[in-house]
């Protein structure tokens, strides 16, 4: 038997238990439609951002010209009231230990000589000083980089015009929130920041990803049933390699998984309005790095127990407890920041609701990048233990 053949029967056997099919393709949308239809009203969603925390910004300002008091003015207006917390410093290095404490989200430095560069038509940026929450660094970011976009679009007009004194560019920037113009600072950005996540969205995004972490489960029950019937010994004797035999039946599951994702997706959306975003893609390639780091455990965990039993209790446990403290069952914001960078669920519902308010992968690289590391590392581990499999 080649590799391929391996894959198929594996699909095919999986297919063809009712349990299986009746868990991973209607139990996900099911649960869907009780928690998105029972929590819709419940102010977590819909009326209110998805994250409901204010960002705490510092500032570090190295630069005393008229940009500056611009700025300054911006960092004043009601809509970045309602959404940050801003802490002023006069060194870089302070704020970067704030966030590092945990104190901080996110820090930006105006660095010296701005409103100079700026006025001579020059190169002219603020300087990003990231946290660990890349949902949190995305909000600040679409607030920021709108207001430099805006600042070079005016000057490099001012310019062409031969008028760009200084007052001029602070008079267009301390325009009232509400004109059209500092809409446009405040609002526009990277990403719309102001688009709400509806429950629907929000369980679809947590269901399918909780789903599709039980694809471990599944290889490792097969495995473990395959040798307590010794069809695994005399699948290697075939002749196969063990390597052989696995990665087949990881295909075999991962097939099984892109069916589940694409039917959940597709049956969300005709059924409940659930907007997946502009690339249904990303959301299909989450889906798929989680099934491979849920998969790299599912062979790991097979090298150690043999108990059909003890392997469910597991795994219902792990996948249980990842998705509580990742907020999958209800947003909560507060621990979601603190240890959210390390639970998978977290990354994985953080790329796909990012996707669902019109991320691109140029948007959500570090997740797509934490994912694909860690199913990789996991794949290969499991791989190079293989024979343990067979000789436990």
């Amino acid at each position: 038997m080649n590799l391929w053949s391996i894959a198929s029967l594996e699909w095919v056997r999986m297919s063809r238990i009712r349990s299986v099919m009746i868990i991973n393709f209607l139990l996900p949308v099911a649960l869907i439609f009780i928690l998105g239809s029972s929590l819709a009203e419940s102010g977590l969603f819909g009326t209110q951002k998805l994250n409901v925390n204010k960002v705490k910004i510092g500032v570090v300002m190295e630069d005393n010209g008229a940009i500056r008091q611009a700025f300054e003015a911006f960092l004043s207006t009601e809509h970045m009231k309602e959404n940050t917390v801003i802490t002023s410093y006069s060194k870089r290095e302070a704020a970067i230990a704030d966030i590092k404490d945990g104190k901080l989200n996110y820090a930006v430095r105006m660095p010296a000589q701005f409103s100079e560069q700026v006025m001579q038509g020059k190169k002219a940026s603020l300087e990003w000083i990231r946290g660990s929450k890349y949902a949190t660094n995305m909000r600040a970011e679409a607030l920021f980089e709108s207001f430099v976009s805006e600042l070079q679009v005016r000057q490099a007009s001012a310019i062409f015009a031969k008028q760009h004194q200084a007052p001029q560019v602070m008079a267009a920037l301390q325009q009232d929130n509400s004109s059209s113009r500092m809409g446009g600072v405040v609002v526009n950005g990277k990403l719309n920041t102001d688009r709400n996540v509806s429950a629907m969205q929000y369980y679809s995004a947590s269901m399918i990803v909780m789903f599709v972490l039980y694809a471990g489960m599944q290889l490792a029950l097969s495995i473990s049933m395959d040798y307590g019937q010794r069809t695994l010994q005399r699948m290697i004797t075939a002749p196969n390699s063990i390597y052989v035999v696995l990665v087949g039946k990881v295909l075999g599951q991962l097939l099984l998984v892109a069916m589940q994702a694409a039917f959940i997706m597709v049956a969300t959306t005709l059924l409940f309005g659930v907007d997946w975003g502009s690339s249904w893609f990303i959301s299909f390639v989450i889906c798929l790095l989680v099934a491979m780091i849920s998969l790299g455990i599912g062979l790991i965990v097979c090298i150690f127990m043999k108990s059909e039993k003890a392997i469910q209790g597991l795994f219902q446990f792990i996948i249980a407890t990842m998705m509580a403290l990742s907020g999958g069952f209800i947003p909560i914001p507060k621990l979601q920041d603190a240890i959210g960078a390390f639970l998978v669920p977290d990354w994985a519902m953080q790329g796909i609701l990012e996707s669902m308010m019109g991320a691109t992968f140029q948007d959500i690289t570090t997740p797509l990048l934490v994912l694909g590391t860690l199913a990789f590392a996991l794949l290969t581990a499991a791989l190079i233990g293989g024979r343990k499999v067979v000789s436990r």
